[in-house]
């Protein structure tokens, strides 16, 4: 009698045991397995953002790139207005009177394309800082020759500097 009644105490609480063990182990695998998804789906996450911002930064370097007539067309305007002062000075100097050396300096002009160009080289040194940050080392090396004046790059150097670029949207 008592090992049936030992047996039905054991039988009730090895199950309860079983059970309770199973259910702790179901509930740590499942939290593991999730917490390993959501670090799938983190670096998932990251990586488009990073893929999509290094997107961004190459359309917006093409961009202003392709923008290098209007830089040097800038500074046309501000070379031709600093010229006329220069030759106003000058005739000054060599005795001229004031009414036959006036050149019609604009200071507009100057300070509107100084402006312009002052806005889209910060524009472009921040972009090319940043695909510094975000490219690998084949972009890193087009930049670095690039950088001393981005605005005079050659065809190629900026050609090179867009399939580095390319080349490296998925460089993790």
């Amino acid at each position: 009698m008592k090992s049936s009644n030992l047996m039905a105490w054991v039988v009730p609480v090895a199950s309860a045991v079983l059970a309770f063990a199973g259910a702790v182990l179901g509930t740590y695998l499942a939290a593991k397995l999730d917490q390993s998804n959501w670090e799938q789906r983190f670096a998932l996450e990251q990586r488009k953002s990073i893929f999509e911002k290094r997107v961004e930064l190459m359309d917006k370097t093409a961009s202003l790139l392709s923008r290098s007539p209007i830089m040097v067309g800038l500074q046309g305007n501000v070379d031709s207005e600093t010229k006329k002062i220069y030759i106003q000075e000058g005739c000054l100097k060599d005795g001229g009177k004031p009414a036959n050396c006036e050149m019609n300096f604009d200071r507009d002009v100057v300070e509107r394309s100084a402006k312009e160009r002052y806005s889209m080289n910060a524009e472009l040194n921040s972009t090319l800082m940043l695909s510094g940050v975000y490219f690998g080392p084949k972009t890193n090396r087009v930049l670095h020759e690039v950088s001393a004046d981005p605005w005079r790059a050659t065809k190629d150097q900026r050609k090179r500097l867009l399939d580095a670029m390319s080349s490296e949207l998925d460089y993790f």
